[in-house]
């Protein structure tokens, strides 16, 4: 008697099994891409929710406990726009009917006659591992707005009837860190973690320096790590913390030297990641702002000829990934002019020059075989 094999199905999978697929397709640390602009998106594959039933409730906690959302409101235009640089936001109008985030945070401007009215309430959501990149975010935001006068609240509520609360302890307790760390907390029901939220004084320059150094140095760390993106926030975060005062540091000779050399270095790294991402004109672009900035520094040339070298090195290496061979061989000269010896840049600049002569004599015998065809005819 034949027995017809059983139609292989999803559910039959081991639990196990499943949550690892899950991982792939739901979990903030697996999906986050590169999109155009430089903004971080999440891409989640939502389509599993599809299949069933019992496929749809498990696929929808695995997402939402593995997660944790924070909700987002705000009347600031530029807000999600720019904090889309470091942290993946899912934005979206559909966002304003997502009922299982574990956290709302809203993000309120004020001038000095009240709440800047907005023309429509931007929503977004992201996972609860980066809310400390938008504490960071939002610290940077309060210095700058005290400098021109105007303040900001950000209120914050747990959202405490979603079925998905507390699933997940290392959610909460990103949360509960998180939360510690924003200045300007006005309470709303909060738990008792929100109320001993702390109010840090004011930082002075060169905290806001101290700080936008280690971000930077965090960016580093990913970056060594093939952590991309990671790196990229960080990264994105230390020029805002120390580009947002800029007037004031420019007022501060002793100060200026640092904060330039900091630009410098963040420029030359995202020019690094954006190669390595194939943003190449992007990459070009950065590597460009680094030199110029070397060069233009109003704080006292600190750099040495080596660390110049090196930032045209990079420039060139730029220039070649968007088929610019020609300048190429005018900035990779520049940098064998500083350091004569450097086996690195003579190794590249031979290479390109190699492939410039290749194809100029390639271009050479087609002009002589057309000339050839039209005088033989």
């Amino acid at each position: 008697m034949e027995h017809s094999p059983k139609k292989a199905s999803f559910e039959g999978i081991p639990p196990e099994i499943r949550l690892n697929i899950y991982s792939y397709l739901l979990s903030d640390q697996n999906v986050v891409v590169l999109k155009t602009k430089r903004v971080l998106r999440p891409q989640y594959q939502t389509a599993l929710s599809t299949i069933n039933k019992k496929i749809s409730t498990e696929s929808l906690a695995y997402f939402c406990v593995e997660n944790g959302f924070v909700a987002v409101g705000t009347n600031l235009g530029y807000f999600l726009s720019t904090y889309a640089h470091a942290i993946p936001l899912i934005v979206s109008d559909s966002v304003r009917h997502f009922r299982h985030s574990i956290l709302s945070a809203e993000f309120v401007l004020y001038q000095a006659s009240g709440a800047i009215q907005p023309e429509g309430l931007h929503l977004a959501i992201f996972a609860s591992r980066h809310l400390s990149n938008f504490v960071r975010l939002v610290n940077a935001e309060h210095s700058t707005l005290r400098n021109v006068g105007r303040t900001s609240t950000v209120h914050l509520l747990y959202c405490t009837k979603s079925s998905f609360f507390k699933l997940k302890p290392s959610v909460i307790d990103c949360v509960v860190d998180g939360i510690k760390g924003i200045r300007r907390i006005e309470n709303h029901e909060g738990a008792e973690e929100i109320k001993a939220a702390t109010d840090p004084p004011a930082l002075t320059l060169v905290e806001v320096l101290d700080q936008a150094t280690q971000a930077k140095e965090r960016g580093n760390r990913f970056y060594r790590a093939g952590n991309y993106n990671a790196a990229r926030g960080e990264y994105f975060i230390s020029i805002y913390t120390a580009g947002n005062m800029r007037n004031e540091i420019l007022q501060e000779p002793v100060l200026l030297c640092r904060f330039e050399t900091l630009l410098i270095n963040i420029y030359t790294n995202t020019s690094l990641l954006d190669s390595k991402q194939g943003e190449y004109e992007t990459a070009f672009s950065q590597a460009e702002m680094a030199w110029k900035a070397t060069i233009n520094r109003t704080g006292g040339d600190t750099t040495t000829p080596a660390q110049k070298a090196k930032l045209l090195y990079r420039l060139g290496c730029t220039s070649v990934d968007n088929g610019k061979d020609g300048k190429a061989i005018e900035i990779l000269t520049d940098a064998l002019s500083y350091v004569p010896g450097d086996i690195h840049i003579k190794t590249k600049l031979e290479e390109v020059t190699a492939r410039c002569e290749s194809r100029r004599k390639q271009l050479d015998l087609r002009y002589r075989a057309r000339m050839s065809e039209k005088a033989f005819g």
